[in-house]
């Protein structure tokens, strides 16, 4: 069996110390307490070493190394180890340890993540010491947890004014921190809101957050699974990296199935009617921009920095974010945002027409049907209470069979005075931004990219705030997400899914594939 080896001198020489997987305790000298100064890991494994110990575990300074280290004096923590847990890098097949390192000035511990679906292990730095964690005072689950950030962040308009204050921090962690099970709350939840923003893709909008947190798998320390920097695309020869920010308002990055099929393909693809989607690389998202865009042919690749979108970044830290939430299918808005009602687009691979839209915005419970309904109908159907809020005045919602603009769907400041009711009496309830379709999205706050991501910042805050201070709060969960990715670069190749049994009227798609990654939060006083 492979085991790491400490050595009391630099580059492996002096006495040496063997350690299999498990904690091992160093006493005193003799033990080797406070004498490695290398250490030699093989493959496969990972050493975590601590400054100090007691009977429940290691505390202090700590250094996780998953290769050889000839010098621990080099990086603060030579002749220091008097704790070491020794633990396969790779658990389950599914998981992938990585080191602590620093970000954008800050420590990122240690952590589990998924294994990319290249197989390809993360990129480790240099070995960095991480700050000093107190003592433990019962038998703890090793590697467990990360501090909070206090407070919460200022919020700009577009115009980058201050609006609104702070966001309202959700309530402390217990002593201890919340732990590592997986509880179940689904009795407890009366009240569902759902906010669906538009075109932005997981990484563009949090590939660069480095969260971190507990798996709700797993119970195990991890963090989302975004970008290390070195991710690219290629075009006409030439590779772009992602790039670390992005402009408040961009071009429009194409969306529709030929181009979607493009940037999860690669250029030169077609999908071919009734057969299997082809082969999947991520790797066309700048082939495509750059024919629309040749002055700016990595627009796709640009991600927006935790500053940027400090909103959605507060609230994914603090609450639950879903990494692997893709958009239903590959292609536009109206099909996806179908999927978010009905579990079905029916035979819409495409767009509608204009003619199709108005005709079914404009005929009272009128509109697109499906063939099991929508979620409004069937909840009617069992006498569940719903309701519709929208900041537009055509809002997509409306298209569908058995919704009326006039008499089912509220303006969103309603919203914010019915929510602060104590008897507020609906258990599903859709919350809908403005598209300003008529002024090419450019007053909208849906974050379309033609209009300012900071817009719909500020509309996640007000609803967040209004729904944090409502008194049904305490039992209400609140689910922030993204029709689709909007042509914006994700690295994670979407799977395949159940197909709905519909054939689509343009392209003959089967909807067996689903569509890039979008951001999705989860956020409740239960999660």
């Amino acid at each position: 069996m492979a085991q790491v080896i400490l050595y009391s001198a630099p580059r492996f020489h002096g006495d040496s110390l063997s350690l299999e997987e498990g904690k091992t305790r160093f006493i005193d000298a003799q033990s080797f307490d406070d004498r490695a100064w290398s250490v030699r890991v093989p493959p496969g494994l990972c050493v975590m070493l601590y400054e100090h110990a007691n009977e429940f575990g290691g505390y202090g300074v700590s250094v996780s190394l998953v290769a050889d280290c000839e010098d621990l004096g080099a990086i603060g923590f030579g002749g220091m180890a008097s704790h070491a847990t020794v633990f396969p890098r790779e658990r389950d097949g599914k998981y992938v340890w990585v080191t602590g390192r620093m970000q954008d000035g800050a420590f990122i511990p240690g952590h589990w993540e998924r294994k990319r679906a290249s197989g390809q292990l993360p990129a480790d730095g240099p070995p960095v010491l991480s700050p000093p964690i107190p003592p433990p005072t019962q038998p703890q689950v090793e590697l467990s947890g990360v501090d909070r950030a206090p407070g919460g962040v200022t919020v700009t308009d577009p115009d980058g004014d201050v609006v609104g204050g702070r966001v309202v921090p959700p309530p402390e962690m217990p002593e201890g921190g919340w732990g590592g099970d997986v509880r179940d709350h689904r009795c407890k939840v009366e009240h569902v809101f759902v906010l669906a923003l538009e075109n932005r893709s997981f990484d563009h909008m949090l590939g660069f957050s480095g969260i971190t947190g507990i798996d709700a798998e797993s119970g195990q320390p991890t963090a989302i699974d975004g970008l290390t920097g070195e991710e690219s695309n290629s075009a006409d020869g030439v590779a772009y990296r992602v790039v670390r920010g992005a402009p408040d308002v961009a071009p429009y990055a194409g969306h529709g199935f030929a181009a979607v099929n493009e940037q999860l393909c690669g250029q030169g693809n077609r999908y071919q009617p009734d057969q299997p989607y082809p082969p999947l690389n991520n790797a066309g998202f700048v082939s495509h921009y750059a024919r629309a865009h040749p002055d700016l042919p990595d627009g796709a690749m640009r991600c927006f920095t935790p500053e940027q979108v400090p909103v959605i970044t507060a609230l994914a830290r603090e609450f639950v974010v879903c990494d692997r939430w893709f958009c239903s299918m590959p292609g536009p808005t109206e099909p996806n945002r179908w999927f978010m009602h009905a579990a079905t687009a029916g035979d819409f691979d495409n767009s509608p027409t204009w003619d199709e839209i108005t005709a079914a915005i404009s005929v009272p419970w009128g509109g697109f049907e499906f063939r099991h309904g929508s979620i409004f109908r069937r909840l009617g159907d069992k006498g569940v209470k719903w309701r519709i809020y929208a900041c537009d005045e055509f809002p997509n919602v409306a298209e569908l069979d058995g919704v009326s603009r006039t008499f089912d769907v509220d303006d969103y400041e309603d919203f914010l005075e019915d929510i602060a009711d104590a008897d507020y009496d609906a258990s599903y309830t859709f919350i809908e931004p403005s598209y300003d379709v008529f002024n090419h999205f450019g007053g909208g706050n849906s974050q379309h990219p033609l209009g300012s991501a900071r817009a719909g910042e500020l509309l996640i805050k007000r609803t967040y705030e209004a729904l944090r201070r409502s008194p049904v709060w305490e039992k209400s969960m609140l689910i922030v997400t993204y029709d689709e990715h909007g042509g914006f670069y994700d690295h994670v190749a979407p799977p395949a899914t159940v197909a709905t049994r519909e054939t689509g009227r343009a392209y003959g798609f089967t909807f067996e594939q689903l569509g890039p990654r979008v951001p999705a939060l989860v956020i409740s006083p239960l999660a």
